[in-house]
């Protein structure tokens, strides 16, 4: 039975976004141990040929089946900023009170009203806006 869109009776199974660590080490497996072929690796595994390919290849270059961490952006907060910045917010009364922007500006920093409100929100503190 094939799925709506698929070509071939190979793929009928619905593609994963990632594979995970057991399909990479059986396409390992089976190309170095059990010497199958690229055509029957992709019988065998019900994934595309480029996909075995890739797996085995980049396996091979970085020495380990495990795909590499992704870099992402990187943080604008480092854990030492964010201890500075949890140590300045309690430190008093005043500092507790202060604004996201004078905050910023008190400890002289150059990033987003945003950045800090996020990230002392995963630090579990907010802050209430003072009825008038």
């Amino acid at each position: 039975m094939l799925l709506k869109g698929c070509r071939n009776e190979l793929y009928s199974t619905p593609t994963k976004k990632k594979l995970t660590r057991d399909d990479r080490m059986r396409i390992i497996t089976l190309r170095d141990e059990a010497k199958y072929s690229w055509g029957e690796i992709v019988k065998a595994t019900r994934h595309k040929k480029s996909t075995c390919r890739m797996v085995y290849y980049r396996s091979k270059a970085n020495g380990t089946p495990s795909t590499k961490r992704r870099s992402g952006r990187p943080e604008f907060l480092t854990p030492e900023l964010l201890k500075q910045l949890e140590e300045f917010v309690t430190r008093d009364k005043h500092t507790c009170r202060l604004s996201w922007e004078e905050i910023i500006l008190e400890l002289d920093w150059k990033i987003s009203v945003d950045v800090v409100k996020k990230r002392m929100k995963r630090l579990g503190y907010h802050k209430r806006i003072p009825r008038k």
